[in-house]
């Protein structure tokens, strides 16, 4: 289908005709029909777009928009393709993300409902992650939070590389530690610690005892890291702990541990691994991340450590069979 895309005012007649249509059919599939959460104003002010698809014949046939969220990140409202047309929704969501980064938005986050499973398919055929809930979302299990983050890179370090950044992964690892997380550290950190954990993680890279991957930002900066640990007994071969999966604050809520995560599983699969084996704290941000992901539960061991705060906690451990029919789950 040829298409024509144009920024146009939300309140053009044509715009109005598909956000009525798109509203209508929200109301029906998910019973809210999302006006309340949009008006003509997001996509007027400075950072905002509202862009018409036409048709050969010059039939508006899509629609989107794009707005503000927080600094650096632009939301997605109201993407619409008319049924029976070919492409459109694809053709409006690259317009709009190729705005983005002319906005000097680092990141397109959006919602849509769990239950129109066509559009959490859609998206992520276009490369979005599953993040955390965010905004007047958060709590609502009925929301789905997708994001891509295009500045954003995964990356596995040999041992040199390693080496290397041993600065900036401890700041990755002293601000988990600050923020709460409980990875095997205590409040407060003593000088020069993270360092030392990290060296050691570097030789044990050059040892071929592990694999350590991270996330860049946009500048080149680790902000996140997880670590296969496939050093195993004589009589598990088969097997890999992951290790360390840290993010930094200022870096959470754009999927970069379910990128991670991926990365590492993939690793795995090329190193014929077929079961792997992460522990975590019971009913945390991430016991939720990876039993979305396919990890399955094994059991919680109450108070089997310490919070950073020396407050004890309960601890999952998980495991995942790593067969086809998991790949890319």
């Amino acid at each position: 289908m040829t298409l024509s895309l144009h920024d146009v005012d939300p309140d053009d007649a044509d715009a109005q005709q598909l956000l009525a249509e798109l509203s209508d059919i929200l109301q029906a599939l998910t019973g809210s029909s999302g006006r309340s959460s949009f008006s003509a104003a997001d996509a007027r002010g400075p950072g905002s777009r509202f862009v018409v698809a036409r048709d050969a014949s010059g039939r508006a046939v899509g629609c989107g928009a794009l707005r503000p969220l927080q600094p650096g990140v632009a939301e997605l409202k109201r993407m619409y393709a008319r049924a029976g047309t070919r492409g459109v929704g694809a053709a409006v969501l690259a317009y709009l993300e190729t705005a983005a980064r002319e906005l000097g938005y680092r990141a397109v986050w959006l919602e849509t409902r769990a239950v129109n499973t066509r559009a959490v398919a859609f998206y992520t055929r276009q490369g979005y992650r599953r993040i955390d809930n965010f905004g007047r979302y958060v709590g609502n299990a009925a929301a789905v939070c997708l994001g891509k983050d295009w500045r954003m890179t995964i990356k596995e370090l040999n041992a040199a590389q390693a080496q290397a950044r041993v600065g900036e992964l401890a700041e990755v690892l002293r601000d988990c530690v600050e923020g709460g997380a409980s990875v095997g550290f205590m409040l407060p950190l003593a000088a020069g610690r993270p360092e030392a954990f990290w060296r050691r993680v570097a030789e044990g890279v050059a040892a071929g005892e592990r694999h350590l991957f991270v996330a860049e930002d946009e500048h080149g900066r680790v902000c996140g890291t997880v670590s296969l640990v496939i050093d195993m007994p004589d009589n598990q071969p088969h097997r890999a702990d992951v290790s360390k999966m840290l993010v930094h604050r200022r870096a959470r809520r754009q999927g970069l541990a379910e990128r991670l995560l991926l990365a590492l599983e993939a690793k795995a699969r090329e190193l014929g691994k077929t079961t792997l084996v992460l522990d975590t704290v019971t009913g945390s941000d991430a016991s939720r991340l990876y039993e979305r992901l396919g990890w399955q539960k094994a059991g919680d061991i109450p108070n089997y450590a310490l919070m950073p705060d020396g407050a004890p906690c309960s601890t999952t451990y998980y495991f995942r069979a790593l067969t086809d029919s998991s790949r890319g789950a």
